[in-house]
């Protein structure tokens, strides 16, 4: 719940042109995952453990980039508004990013930029995914198939990422 807390006041400016009623959401949940569509036009794909280890992606149909979030309680090392490097593994998608340090919690966030089709089709379809920040401090997820589908249409009922449906 906290996670959620904080991904809702990340999202904030997000929605500030929307109007009022069309704020809502809707959840869909499989275990520890969580998929979230955003009134008007954002999908997150959550997986949250009671212990405090999060990971979620945010999809936008507003441009082609999705947004991550990392926070695990043991990583202490992990500053507000300090930089750090971020690879995401997922399919045959291998990005190097700068990420940040969360204000909230130990952990990093960072934005996958230019996501194209085929990218977001393997995140769709990866069996796992993998981050690691400051080439040694990973944290690897399975993904749930049934989030991951859920994740699907929820992209594809806001128009794709930046207008690029999904198959």
């Amino acid at each position: 719940m906290r996670k959620l807390a904080t991904i809702f006041a990340l999202a904030v400016p997000l929605f500030a042109a929307a109007p009022a009623a069309a704020q809502g959401y809707t959840e869909w949940k499989d275990g520890p995952w969580n998929v979230y569509q955003m009134e008007p036009n954002d999908c997150w794909i959550a997986y949250t453990l009671p212990e405090g280890d999060d990971l979620t992606f945010q999809a936008t149909s507003a441009d082609r980039m999705m947004y991550i979030w990392v926070e695990r309680p043991g990583w202490t090392f992990a500053a507000p508004n300090q930089e750090y490097p971020l690879r995401v593994r997922f399919g045959n998608v291998d990005r190097r990013e700068t990420g940040g340090g969360l204000d909230t919690d130990p952990g990093v966030s960072a934005l996958l930029d230019e996501m194209q089709p085929q990218e977001v089709e393997a995140l769709l379809t990866a069996p796992s995914v993998v981050v690691t920040v400051r080439q040694n401090d990973n944290f690897e997820v399975r993904f749930s198939r049934a989030a991951q589908n859920e994740f699907r249409k929820c992209i594809a009922s806001i128009g794709g990422v930046g207008g690029n449906p999904t198959r």
